[in-house]
């Protein structure tokens, strides 16, 4: 037997051949023969063995005595990954527990807790914590999805053309695993993303109906008190321009208010600048007032039409 060239083997006599295990290694020669090395250290030869690569190419020979590139060979990996990555049994009952959960506003798989009940009659606080772990749960399967994608372009779990015919291979197995806990967790994650989507709309829509009670009610209470109360309760709320406008027009009613007390024992001349101040802070109000500042504004504004002063 002439093998020429190849790193770690010699003439060898050739001992009846026997099943090897599973990802013992060797090297193919010209003439089709392998010699294998078993976890011992013995040696085999195997002469029944059916290569599919050349020649100085480390191998693998698999239970059913067929020679696997270990060397990555990758060309089997597009018929596995399309035939593979599919739901299972298991997966697809895990997908639809999750699916039926998010229905309820329930999250039953976060770091092994017990599942998380959150109130479905669009309580904020309630809402914001479901957000919130929803945020965590779809971390963890980006994290999956990014971990089983690495592990798919590790050499390590390449299969060739001839191993992805073999299913029994550990190639193949390994792939196949992968390629199912890939479906699961990127049909987990558009299931929690959109799920996240209908949180959002359904937080922003309670949000700006507690924004609208909280300045309706500010409205009817009509005082400083009152809107920046609002302010207070929502520093980025819709009405928050229109508040501060407000708070500023009282604060100036007020003011006309008092102006319009010193007049009555004012002299003419502190009358004069008492009536130039009235008719600056009129120029600048912006907003119809209710109650008693609000009738002072109105009286003074048809005086000064009416030229009294």
């Amino acid at each position: 037997m002439n093998i020429n060239n190849q790193l770690g083997l010699m003439t060898h006599p050739i001992p009846a051949y026997k099943n090897s295990i599973d990802q013992q290694l060797g090297f193919i020669g010209s003439d089709g023969q392998a010699m294998l090395f078993n976890a011992d250290g013995g040696e085999y030869w195997a002469s029944k063995a059916q290569p599919n690569t050349s020649d100085d190419t480390l191998l693998m020979l698999n239970e059913d005595n067929y020679f696997l590139n270990a060397d990555a060979g990758d060309k089997g990996n597009a018929k596995v990954d399309k035939d593979t990555y599919v739901s299972t049994t298991i997966t697809q009952q895990r997908l639809t527990q999750l699916q039926e959960g998010l229905l309820k506003n329930t999250i039953t798989l976060v770091n092994g807790q017990q599942p998380i009940k959150f109130s479905d009659k669009g309580e904020l606080t309630s809402l914001n914590k479901y957000l919130y772990e929803l945020g965590r749960l779809k971390d963890d399967e980006d994290k999956n999805v990014r971990n089983y994608q690495a592990q798919l372009k590790n050499r390590d779990n390449n299969v060739t053309q001839l191993g992805e015919k073999i299913r029994t291979s550990k190639e193949y197995r390994a792939r196949k695993n992968l390629n199912e806990a890939l479906w699961y967790s990127d049909n987990a994650v558009k299931a929690i993303t959109d799920e996240i989507a209908l949180v959002t709309k359904e937080i922003n829509s309670a949000t700006e109906k507690l924004d609208n009670d909280a300045f309706a009610k500010a409205k009817t209470s009509n005082t400083i008190v009152a809107y920046t109360e609002y302010i207070k309760n929502f520093p980025s709320g819709l009405s928050v321009d229109k508040a501060t406008k407000t708070i500023d027009d009282i604060k100036k009613a007020q003011t006309l208010k008092e102006l319009e007390e010193k007049k009555k024992t004012a002299t003419p001349e502190e009358k004069k600048q008492i009536d130039a101040e009235i008719n600056n802070i009129l120029g600048v109000v912006t907003t119809q007032l209710k109650g008693t500042g609000g009738k002072i504004l109105s009286e003074l504004k048809k005086q000064r039409t009416n030229g009294q002063f």
